[in-house]
């Protein structure tokens, strides 16, 4: 009794000698290579697809889209501010004693001939009849522009001393 066999690969087609080099798959034959692929695909579809079991590269492309979406959505065009005019406070007028000049003051005396402690009491001094000289300033109410030129004119005579 003589068998005719199909001695070629239903997938890619290769030519076989014999018959037991053909594995028989869902009604097809298929030469091993093939039949291994074809159950590899298999059980990867049974993995990804039945049981739900996700690849970690599939995950990380899918969190990098969510990033991307989630930072497209907060950046939101910058709002344009316009310039705030700031208004001028007293001490900014030049109502006060700053640290250079008391550092100028300070200098000054010790090149006099005084010593440290006397120079620092009388800059300390300086800065007490200034206070005062504002305070009584205020107290005969004049605008801010007098009292400033005022201040001013008093601590240039203090310095020339």
């Amino acid at each position: 009794m003589v068998r005719t066999a199909k001695l070629n690969c239903d997938k890619c087609g290769l030519g076989v000698r014999k018959e037991k080099f053909l594995k028989r798959l869902n009604g097809g034959s298929y030469c091993t290579k093939c039949c291994i692929e074809k159950r590899a695909e298999h059980r990867e579809f049974l993995k990804r697809d039945v049981l739900g079991i996700r690849k970690r590269e599939d995950l990380k492309k899918e969190w990098a889209a969510k990033r991307k979406e989630k930072g497209i959505a907060k950046t939101n065009a910058p709002k344009i501010k316009g310039q705030k005019i700031q208004r001028r406070k007293t001490s900014s007028l030049g109502l006060f004693i700053t640290l250079d000049e008391k550092k100028v003051l300070f200098l000054k005396y010790i090149k006099k001939g005084f010593d440290q402690k006397e120079a620092g009491n009388k800059v300390k001094l300086i800065c007490k009849k200034m206070s005062e000289l504002l305070e009584k300033l205020r107290k005969t109410k004049k605008n801010e522009a007098e009292i400033n030129t005022a201040f001013k004119e008093k601590f240039a005579r203090m310095v020339e001393r």
